[in-house]
C-alpha cells in the first residue's frame, strides 16, 4: 500500500529538488492528496496527477483515507516510518548550525545515553518543585 497524504494549507510549492531554494515546479492546491515516495531531510518527494516534485515534510498530513479523513496519530506515525526508509533523523529551525552540518548530521547514541542519564521520575521532579518553592500542578 502506498503512503498517502494530503496538503495542509501552508507553503504548498512543489519544488525541483529538496530545497527552498529549487525551482518551483508548480503550486499545489491546499488539500491536494499526495503519493509519498522517498525523504530527503525535511523533504518528501511526492507524485500527483499534476506532477512529480518535492514539498517540505510540515505542508503534509499523513493518511491512507480519502483526503486523510478518519487518519489516526498512530497512522501517521506508522506512514511516517514507511516513508522514511532511513534511520535519519529531521530537524528543522534549528539555529546556530550551518546547512552543511545538518545535512551531514548523524545520530550519536552515546550522547543520547549521557542525556537520557539526566531523566527523571514524575515523583522526583514534583519533589524538587516542591523544594523550590513552586506551586503544585492542578493545584495538588
Amino acid at each position: 500500500m502506498a503512503t498517502m497524504g494530503v496538503l495542509l494549507p501552508v507553503r504548498r510549492e512543489l519544488k525541483s529538488a529538496p530545497d527552498p531554494a529549487a525551482r518551483t515546479v508548480l503550486q499545489l492546491a491546499s488539500g491536494s492528496i499526495v503519493q509519498i515516495g522517498e525523504r530527503s531531510g525535511g523533504w518528501y518527494k511526492v507524485s500527483t496527477p499534476q506532477g512529480e516534485g518535492w514539498v517540505r515534510m510540515l505542508s503534509v498530513r499523513l493518511g491512507t483515507g480519502p483526503a486523510g479523513q478518519g487518519a489516526s496519530l498512530g497512522n501517521g506515525l506508522a506512514a511516517l516510518n514507511q516513508a522514511s526508509r532511513s534511520n535519519t533523523t529531521v530537524a528543522t529551525g534549528i539555529r546556530g548550525l550551518t546547512r552543511e552540518e545538518l545535512r551531514t548530521a548523524q545520530e550519536d547514541l552515546i550522547e543520547l545515553d549521557k542525556l537520557n542519564q539526566f531523566s527523571v521520575s514524575p515523583q522526583e521532579a514534583y519533589s524538587f518543585g516542591q523544594s523550590a518553592g513552586l506551586p503544585a500542578p492542578g493545584g495538588r
